[in-house]
Protein backbone atom coordinates (compact mmCIF):
# COMPACT_ATOMS: atom_id res chain seq x y z
CA UNK A 1 0.00 0.00 0.00
CA UNK A 2 1.25 3.49 -0.86
CA UNK A 3 1.31 6.19 1.84
CA UNK A 4 1.36 9.98 1.37
CA UNK A 5 1.71 12.24 4.40
CA UNK A 6 1.11 9.25 6.69
CA UNK A 7 -2.24 8.48 5.00
CA UNK A 8 -2.77 5.35 2.93
CA UNK A 9 -3.71 5.84 -0.71
CA UNK A 10 -6.23 3.50 -2.26
CA UNK A 11 -5.10 1.51 -5.29
CA UNK A 12 -6.01 3.06 -8.65
CA UNK A 13 -8.79 0.53 -9.24
CA UNK A 14 -10.55 1.75 -6.07
CA UNK A 15 -10.88 5.20 -7.66
CA UNK A 16 -12.55 3.64 -10.67
CA UNK A 17 -15.23 2.03 -8.47
CA UNK A 18 -16.67 5.40 -7.38
CA UNK A 19 -20.10 6.26 -8.77
CA UNK A 20 -20.26 8.64 -11.72
CA UNK A 21 -20.21 12.22 -10.43
CA UNK A 22 -19.25 11.28 -6.87
CA UNK A 23 -16.81 13.79 -5.42
CA UNK A 24 -13.26 12.69 -4.71
CA UNK A 25 -13.07 15.45 -2.10
CA UNK A 26 -15.67 17.36 -0.08
CA UNK A 27 -17.63 20.42 -1.19
CA UNK A 28 -18.00 23.23 1.38
CA UNK A 29 -19.22 26.84 1.50
CA UNK A 30 -17.12 29.73 2.79
CA UNK A 31 -18.63 31.46 5.83
CA UNK A 32 -20.51 34.69 5.03
CA UNK A 33 -19.85 34.31 1.33
CA UNK A 34 -21.74 36.46 -1.16
CA UNK A 35 -24.73 34.39 -2.30
CA UNK A 36 -24.31 35.49 -5.92
CA UNK A 37 -20.69 34.33 -5.95
CA UNK A 38 -21.51 30.98 -4.33
CA UNK A 39 -18.52 30.72 -2.04
CA UNK A 40 -18.35 26.99 -2.65
CA UNK A 41 -14.99 25.27 -2.76
CA UNK A 42 -13.63 21.74 -2.80
CA UNK A 43 -11.41 20.61 0.06
CA UNK A 44 -9.13 17.59 0.12
CA UNK A 45 -10.43 15.68 3.15
CA UNK A 46 -6.99 14.12 3.66
CA UNK A 47 -5.50 17.42 4.87
CA UNK A 48 -8.05 18.12 7.62
CA UNK A 49 -6.44 18.02 11.05
CA UNK A 50 -9.33 19.18 13.28
CA UNK A 51 -12.92 20.38 13.00
CA UNK A 52 -14.47 22.47 15.78
CA UNK A 53 -17.57 24.55 16.42
CA UNK A 54 -16.89 27.85 18.18
CA UNK A 55 -19.95 28.42 17.40
CA UNK A 56 -18.86 28.77 13.74
CA UNK A 57 -17.37 25.68 12.14
CA UNK A 58 -13.59 26.04 11.97
CA UNK A 59 -11.53 23.52 10.01
CA UNK A 60 -7.80 23.42 10.75
CA UNK A 61 -5.63 21.93 8.02
CA UNK A 62 -2.40 20.01 8.48
CA UNK A 63 -0.44 23.10 7.37
CA UNK A 64 -2.02 25.19 10.17
CA UNK A 65 -4.38 27.16 7.90
CA UNK A 66 -7.87 27.68 9.34
CA UNK A 67 -11.06 27.76 7.26
CA UNK A 68 -14.45 28.96 8.52
CA UNK A 69 -17.36 27.29 6.72
CA UNK A 70 -21.16 27.52 6.67
CA UNK A 71 -21.73 23.79 7.24
CA UNK A 72 -22.22 22.37 10.75
CA UNK A 73 -19.42 20.32 12.26
CA UNK A 74 -21.58 17.17 12.08
CA UNK A 75 -22.20 17.73 8.35
CA UNK A 76 -18.49 18.12 7.63
CA UNK A 77 -17.73 14.94 9.60
CA UNK A 78 -20.42 13.09 7.62
CA UNK A 79 -18.91 14.28 4.32
CA UNK A 80 -15.43 13.16 5.37
CA UNK A 81 -16.76 9.76 6.46
CA UNK A 82 -18.60 9.32 3.14
CA UNK A 83 -15.41 10.25 1.27
CA UNK A 84 -13.32 7.76 3.29
CA UNK A 85 -15.89 4.96 2.82
CA UNK A 86 -15.94 5.53 -0.94
CA UNK A 87 -12.17 5.28 -1.14
CA UNK A 88 -11.66 2.22 1.04
CA UNK A 89 -14.68 0.07 0.15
Amino acid sequence: MLFVGGCPLAPANKWQNLNEGELMMIKLTKFNSDKSKKGEFILNAEIIETIEETPDTVITLTNGKKLIVEEDMEDVVRMVMKYKRAIFK
